[in-house]
């Protein structure tokens, strides 16, 4: 967010569980600040921010959303990470999350021939569609069982070593690399709920 210009106005945190939100919700609009007597009933939210970026998952987001509704919090983008890439994020109430934006590496919604072909096999074993830990473990375990058949995978280092020399591994979840520090390097997609369905803006 600095980076780019941005500014964080606020942070609330919540315990585990919680299912109650309007203190942080309160808190993040001014509407904790004491006021003069007598006025409390005409008071308004500041909502000085554009955007509410909530790092949990679409149970509790789909909890938090409507709370952020009732005290009048309204005209702000709702942003999320990957676990918000659920269907059961737009089972009910989806109205509060028009605009909300999140990503992740796999979309089932893909065009891509070969996340296609996964998903209809994934569909036919199981009777339903993966998500993105299934389709990460999927090509994780390709990439394995690639480099073990290669024949010069024979010691645990060897496949260390070989792990950190894969460039652009075609996966179900993009094209993947990986950094000198062993992390995995991949595109995201940017998706978007509109008009009641998570759609891809881009990659």
């Amino acid at each position: 967010v600095d980076r780019q210009g941005g500014r964080i106005r606020g942070v609330e945190g919540y315990p585990v569980g919680q299912t109650d939100f309007g203190k942080e919700i309160k808190s993040i609009t001014g509407l904790l600040t004491p006021v003069e007597k007598g006025s409390e009933e005409n008071r308004k939210p500041i909502v000085d921010f554009g955007a509410l970026f909530i790092p949990d998952s679409s149970t509790v987001v789909s909890m938090i959303a409507p709370q952020l509704a009732f005290y009048d919090v309204i005209g702000v983008h709702l942003l999320g990470t990957n676990i918000w890439n659920s269907p059961d994020l737009l089972k009910k109430e989806v109205e509060y999350f028009e605009g909300a934006v999140f990503t992740d590496c796999f979309f089932l919604n893909s065009p891509r021939p070969d996340v296609r072909t996964f998903i209809d096999r994934f569909y036919a074993a199981w009777g339903r569609e993966p998500d993105n830990v299934e389709a990460l473990a999927y090509d994780a375990t390709d990439m394995l069982v690639k480099l073990i058949a290669g024949g010069t995978m024979v010691t645990r280092e060897d496949l260390r070593d070989g792990i950190s020399r894969i460039e652009n591994y075609p996966g179900r979840t993009g094209m993947t690399s990986f950094s000198e520090g062993r992390d995995a390097r991949k595109p995201l997609h940017i998706l978007m709920v509109v008009d009641s369905e998570i759609m891809q803006v881009r990659q």
